[in-house]
C-alpha cells in the first residue's frame, strides 16, 4: 500500500468515515502505517510525546477504552495537522469520552468497555441526554457500592470488577502511618471473599 493510500485512510479514520476497529486492525497489520507514524515531528509541540515517535506515544494507552480511542484520533489528527493534510476531525470520539466521563462518580472509573456499555444499554431511550446522563450516574452508583464512605484514590479509580459485577467498597488502611502504601479493600457481597488494592503516594 502506497503513501499517498495510507493518508487517504488517516483521512477517512479522523473523519468518521472508517471505524476505530477497522483502523486499528490496519494499524496492527500494515507496516506502511507504523512507517509513517515512526514520525517524532508531529509530537515536537506537545508537552508529553514530544521526545517520543507517534507509535511510542500510542503504546501508552488501552486501545478498547474510549479514551484511548480519543486518543488514537487525536494522535492521527495530529500527524495530518503538522503536514497539513485537509481533514475535518469528527468530533464522535471526544463527545463519546466525555459522555462516558459525565455518567461516572469521581471515584470511579470503569476501564471495561464492554461492561460500561452494558449500563449504558439500559437506560430509557425516552430521555434527553441530559436526563440519561443523570439517569446513567445514578446507576452506577448504585451498583458500585461501599459500607460507609467511597474510596479516596491517591492515584487513578481501580474499583475491581470480578464475573462482571463491581465488589462493594469496605475501607482503606495503611500498615503504619509513615508507610506510602495505601490498601484498598473490596469484598464479594456473596462470598465475602476479599480483595485487595494497593496504591501508594
Amino acid at each position: 500500500m502506497d503513501k499517498k493510500t495510507i493518508i487517504q485512510e488517516f483521512v477517512n479514520f479522523v473523519e468518521g468515515r472508517m471505524s476505530f476497529e477497522i483502523f486499528w486492525q490496519n494499524y496492527l497489520t500494515n507496516k506502511g502505517y507504523k512507517k509513517l507514524l515512526d514520525d517524532k515531528k508531529p509530537n515536537e509541540n506537545t508537552v508529553y510525546g514530544k521526545n517520543d515517535t507517534i507509535n511510542q506515544s500510542m503504546s501508552f494507552h488501552k486501545w478498547e477504552t474510549a479514551f484511548g480511542k480519543l486518543n488514537a484520533h487525536n494522535y492521527i489528527v495530529r500527524y495530518l495537522q503538522y503536514y497539513n493534510i485537509a481533514c475535518v476531525p469528527t468530533t464522535t470520539y471526544r463527545e463519546n469520552y466525555k459522555f462516558r466521563q459525565a455518567i461516572q462518580p469521581s471515584y470511579i472509573s470503569i476501564e471495561d468497555e464492554d461492561y460500561l456499555n452494558t449500563i449504558i444499554s439500559t437506560a430509557p431511550t425516552d430521555l434527553s441526554q441530559t436526563q440519561q446522563k443523570k439517569w446513567l450516574k445514578e446507576r452506577i452508583k448504585e451498583l458500585f457500592r461501599y459500607d460507609k464512605s467511597p474510596p479516596r484514590w491517591i492515584q487513578d479509580p481501580e474499583w475491581p470488577i470480578i464475573n462482571g459485577k463491581p465488589l462493594v467498597f469496605k475501607g482503606q488502611t495503611k500498615d503504619d502511618p509513615s508507610d506510602e502504601r495505601v490498601w484498598y479493600i473490596f469484598y464479594d457481597p456473596d462470598t465475602l471473599e476479599e480483595t485487595r488494592i494497593m496504591q501508594f503516594y
